[in-house]
């Protein structure tokens, strides 16, 4: 049986409901099933996050360098509510906003 390489990479995570997650990448098997493992590391204001994932749930995942990671992580909490410039890019205007 040939040996399988562990899947590990910095990458930019986007996830069904459009959602980007940015982080350290990794499989994890948790009660028989895998799940992706993200590492989202914290900025000044915020602390490391890991969080698991289905396979399901991703859309697609875009390996990038580490500096990418981290500046993406700095700028942008890793569970953050839509801001208002998304809003505006959706043409909704904050008050009709369910957020």
């Amino acid at each position: 049986m040939a040996d399988v390489e562990s899947f590990g990479e910095w990458c930019v995570v986007e996830m069904m409901g459009h959602r980007r997650i940015v982080g350290y990448v990794t499989e994890a098997n948790i009660g028989g099933a895998t799940f992706l493992r993200i590492d989202t590391p914290g900025g000044v204001d915020s602390a490391n996050v890991t969080a698991f994932y289905s396979p399901g749930a991703v859309y697609a995942i875009h390996p990038t360098t580490e500096e990418v990671v981290r500046t993406a992580a700095t700028n942008t909490p890793p569970y953050a509510p839509l801001e208002r410039w998304e809003l505006k890019q959706l043409n909704v205007a904050p008050e009709q906003s369910p957020f």
